[in-house]
């Protein structure tokens, strides 16, 4: 999945065209808050195949059914919560899909990563995951840096109650200000990377892959709202 720098990039781009408030910055995070990992001590666990609409347990990880979660709240599109938790969606969709049709090929039942210099990683022991992770951060620094995450968002008093739309993000009040407070710790997190560390990636395909994300989620949304 992109880490949260590049869902908060997505959003500032996309703000940038569609003007929205800030309760769609709050929105492009919210499927990853419950997983347990990205704030301490959530007051709910919810795993992620629930939160990211991954219905079919058989299925591919990638496979991320976003016209469930559209049929399901297609009269609530008009919230912009709802509609930042379908754009976070259509980004892990749209990333995950890239990295296992150009980095990741399945050799005697075992999947291993096509780095960044087309050469195939044998090593079993380091799975696509941990390095297209890893490449994510890395980018996500650059996107931190570059002061491409907009402005820091605040707590309003009716997003619980717009967040609460979402049956499967039961979030608190805690959960909520947990998650703002990394938000903008993440926009001052503002640190030196060095571009040789890309594993899987080149940073330029990272950028041409954010900006074709961009255009396939306006596509998207001209479609349904």
């Amino acid at each position: 999945m992109p880490s949260w720098p590049i869902h908060l990039a997505m959003a500032k781009k996309l703000n940038q065209t569609l003007n929205l408030s800030n309760d769609f910055i709050i929105g492009n995070v919210l499927p990853d808050v419950l997983n347990g990992y990205e704030i301490e001590n959530p007051s709910y666990i919810v795993h992620s195949d629930t939160t990211h609409y991954r219905l079919n347990k058989h299925q591919q990880k990638y496979n991320i059914h976003t016209d469930y979660f559209i049929n399901q709240y297609k009269e609530n599109l008009n919230n912009d919560v709802i509609l930042g938790y379908l754009v976070h969606l259509l980004t892990d969709s749209y990333f995950n899909m890239y990295t296992h049709q150009y980095h990741i090929i399945v050799k005697n039942d075992q999947r291993l990563t096509i780095l960044k210099n087309g050469n195939i990683l044998e090593d079993k022991n380091i799975i696509p995951w941990q390095l297209k992770q890893s490449d994510f951060k890395i980018f996500g620094q650059k996107l931190i840096n570059d002061n491409a995450l907009g402005s820091k968002p605040k707590a309003s008093n009716h997003l619980l109650q717009e967040i609460a739309q979402i049956k499967e993000c039961p979030l608190t009040e805690n959960d909520l200000n947990k998650t703002i407070i990394k938000i903008n710790n993440l926009i001052d997190n503002k640190e030196k990377y060095d571009q040789k560390s890309y594993q899987m990636f080149t940073e330029q395909e990272l950028s041409d892959l954010f900006q074709a994300c961009y255009f396939h989620i306006i596509k998207c949304l001209n479609q349904i709202i």
